[in-house]
């Protein structure tokens, strides 16, 4: 009986006591591209979104390029 006390201490048994909570869907390519999308395009996260920047742009300035370029 001792060394089976021993054998538990220095061995225990491995019984996992945290309950498992389901892990979250893994995201898709869909998902994701959407997601980048609307950040860059429509949502004021970190940048301006795009459809902002660009707002009342005419063709003739968005074609223009610097001279040393």
């Amino acid at each position: 009986m001792h060394r089976l006390f021993i054998l538990l201490l220095l061995f225990p048994p491995s019984v996992s006591v945290v309950a498992q909570t389901p892990s979250p869907a893994p995201a898709t390519l869909r998902s994701l591209v959407l997601s980048e999308l609307h950040s860059t395009h429509d949502k004021a996260e970190w940048f301006t979104p795009m459809n902002n920047a660009v707002a009342g742009l005419k063709a003739e300035q968005a074609k223009w390029v610097p001279k040393n370029a």
